[in-house]
C-alpha cells in the first residue's frame, strides 16, 4: 500500500478517535449550548407526532425503545431554572427561529418571570440580560432578523426607553414588513411612544404611500388628545389616495377631531369595498382615544343599515361600548331589531348597556322575553339584569319567566330579579331568594 495510502487511513482513525471521545467525554455544557438545547427539546414537544401503528407494535414486541418526549411546562421549568444571564441565548434563538416558530406560554413566562414567586430582582436581571439581544435584533442586518425582534416586542411586552429608542429606528426601516410591524407596535404602545410622532410626521409628507397610511394611522395612537393635530395630517384629508384619507380620518378621531374627518368618513362606510367598511366600523366603536360624541353615533347609526352582516355587528357592538352616549341610535337600533333575526341578542345587549331613555328600552327587553327563541329570552333577561334596579319596571314579566319551559331562561330571569331587587331596604335573605323550578 502506497505511503498516501496509509496516512489516508491513519488520519481517518485519528478522527474517528477524537469524535468518539468527544461523544462520550464528560464535559459541562456552556448556558448557550444549554439554551439551545432546551429550545430545540421545545420545539420537539410542540410538533410531537403521535406514532403510528406500526411503530406501536415494535414497542410492544420490544422491538424498539418508545419515544420519550418532556411536556413543555417541563422544559419550560427548566429553563426557568437558568440564571438570568442565559435568556440572552434563549432569545438569540428566537431571533433565529421568528415568531411563527411554537412557543408555549411557559416561555413567556420563562422570559418576563410572570410565574408566581418570582422576586422583582430576577425580573429586572432577566429583562436587563435579555433586552441589549433585541435591541441588537431589531439593528441587525438581516431584514428576517429584524421582523422577528419586531414580534418579540410585540409578544414580550417590552417596553424600556432603549427598545422604544431601536423601535423608533425602524420606522424608516428598507423593508415594508419590518415598517408595518412597527407600525403595529406603536399603536399598541399608544402614548408610551410619544416620542415617535415627528418621524411618523416626516413619514406621513415624504414616505411612500403604504408608510404614509401607516404613519398617519399611528399618530392617532401615539399623540396626546389635547395635541394639535399635525398640519401634514389635516392635509392628508384632501389626498388622492382613498385610504391614506381614511387613515388620517380615524387618527382624527382618537383626537378628538371627528368633525373635520366627518365627510371622508360617510364616504368610506358608503364604498364598494365591505371591507374598509367593516375597518372603519371597527376603528369608530374602539374605546380608544377622545369619548365618543354626536359624530361617532351618527356614523354607527349608517353602519347600522349595511348590507353586510358584519359590518352592523361591529356597528352594534360599538354603540354598545359607547354605553349611555349612543342613545341618539337608540331608534335605529330598534328598527335593526325588528329586521335583522340574526343581530336580536346583540342588538338587546346593546340597548340595555345605552340604558336610555328608559320608556323606549324597557318595552323592547320586557317584550323579547315572550320571543319563541330561547336565545333571545335569556338575552333579554341578562340585558334587565344589567341594568340592575333601572329595569324595576320589568319585575311583572321577569316573575313570569320564571315559569319559562326552558331553564336557561329561568334562570337568568331569576338573576335579574335578584339584582334589580338588590337596592331594596330589606335584603332578599338566602331563603326568600326567587328560586328556579
Amino acid at each position: 500500500m502506497k505511503l498516501g495510502g496509509k496516512c489516508l487511513i491513519a488520519t481517518a482513525l485519528v478522527t474517528l478517535v477524537i469524535v468518539v471521545a468527544a461523544h462520550f467525554w464528560p464535559h459541562a455544557d456552556t448556558p448557550e449550548a444549554e439554551a439551545r438545547r432546551l429550545m430545540q427539546e421545545l420545539r420537539r414537544t410542540s410538533r410531537y407526532r403521535r406514532p403510528s401503528r406500526f411503530e406501536q407494535w415494535l414497542v410492544r414486541l420490544r422491538l424498539k425503545e418508545p419515544r420519550k418526549r418532556r411536556s413543555a411546562d417541563e422544559v419550560c421549568r427548566d429553563l426557568m431554572a437558568m440564571p438570568p444571564e442565559a435568556m440572552a441565548h434563549v432569545m438569540r434563538v428566537l431571533l433565529e427561529y421568528g415568531e411563527n416558530e411554537p412557543i408555549s406560554s411557559g416561555l413567556r413566562d420563562v422570559l418576563t418571570e410572570r410565574r408566581k414567586g418570582a422576586g422583582a430582582a430576577r425580573v429586572a436581571a432577566v429583562h436587563k440580560a435579555i433586552t441589549p439581544v433585541l435591541i441588537e435584533g431589531l439593528r441587525d442586518s438581516d431584514s428576517r432578523v429584524r421582523a422577528n425582534a419586531l414580534g418579540l416586542v410585540q409578544f414580550l411586552d417590552l417596553k424600556s426607553d432603549e427598545v422604544l429608542a431601536a423601535l423608533i429606528e425602524t420606522i424608516t426601516d428598507e423593508d415594508a414588513e419590518v415598517r408595518s410591524k412597527t407600525v403595529q407596535i406603536l399603536c399598541m404602545l399608544g402614548l408610551i411612544a410619544q416620542d415617535a410622532a415627528p418621524v411618523l410626521v416626516e413619514v406621513l409628507e415624504n414616505g411612500e404611500i403604504e408608510s404614509r397610511r401607516d404613519a398617519a394611522f399611528a399618530l392617532g395612537h401615539v399623540l396626546p388628545l389635547d395635541a394639535e393635530p399635525p398640519p401634514a395630517l389635516l392635509e392628508a384629508l384632501q389626498s388622492e389616495d382613498k385610504p391614506l384619507r381614511v387613515k388620517a380620518a380615524l387618527s382624527l378621531k382618537r383626537l378628538g377631531r371627528i368633525d373635520e374627518g366627518l365627510p371622508v368618513l360617510t364616504e368610506a362606510l358608503r364604498n364598494t369595498d365591505r371591507m374598509m367598511r367593516l375597518h372603519v366600523a371597527i376603528e369608530l366603536g374602539s374605546s380608544g382615544g377622545a369619548p365618543p360624541g354626536p359624530g361617532v353615533v351618527s356614523l354607527l347609526t349608517l353602519a347600522l343599515k349595511d348590507e353586510y352582516r358584519v359590518v352592523r355587528g361591529a356597528a352594534i357592538l360599538g354603540l354598545d361600548n359607547m354605553g349611555a352616549a349612543a342613545k341618539d341610535a337608540v331608534p335605529q337600533l330598534i328598527e335593526l331589531l325588528e329586521q335583522r333575526q340574526e343581530h336580536r341578542c346583540a342588538v338587546l345587549d346593546a340597548l340595555a348597556q345605552i340604558g336610555s331613555p328608559l320608556e323606549r328600552v324597557i318595552p323592547v327587553l320586557v317584550a323579547s322575553l315572550g320571543d319563541e327563541d330561547e336565545w333571545v329570552r335569556r338575552s333579554g333577561a341578562q340585558a334587565l339584569a344589567s341594568m340592575g334596579p333601572a329595569a324595576k319596571d320589568a319585575i311583572p314579566a321577569l316573575k313570569e319567566a320564571l315559569k319559562d319551559k326552558r331553564q336557561s331562561v329561568r334562570k337568568a330571569a331569576a338573576e335579574a330579579l335578584k339584582r334589580i331587587q338588590q337596592e331594596k331596604k330589606q335584603p332578599t335573605s338566602a331563603g326568600s331568594s326567587p328560586r328556579v323550578p
